[in-house]
């Protein structure tokens, strides 16, 4: 038996989950952190800056946001909000906690 095989065996079973949650299902959180498209637009140019200039570049990420997506209230502390290392926000919780 090769591994399309196997995988024809193992779909079915996936499909038939019994966790199908609902967008009303109060078990399930969102976190509204504003918009995801423009979110994602820095997080890929961003990669690209730092790639080619070996910096975050923040306050132009910022301004590039918003004349891409004609807006004006993209600021450079939210770009690096969005880009923050997660592991970075734990460790500033856990120092605010030890405060």
């Amino acid at each position: 038996m090769d591994h399309e095989d196997e995988a024809d065996i193992l779909l079915p079973q996936a499909n038939q989950s019994k966790f199908a949650p609902q967008a009303d299902d109060p078990w399930v959180i969102r976190r509204d952190r504003g918009d995801a498209e423009i979110r994602t637009y820095v997080a890929l140019l961003s990669t690209t800056t730092s790639m080619i200039f070996k910096d975050s570049l923040f306050g132009v990420l910022a301004i590039v946001a918003n004349v891409v997506h004609e807006r004006n209230d993209v600021t450079r502390a939210m770009v690096r909000e969005w880009l923050r290392d997660p592991r970075d926000r734990k460790e500033l919780a856990a120092t605010k906690r030890s405060s």
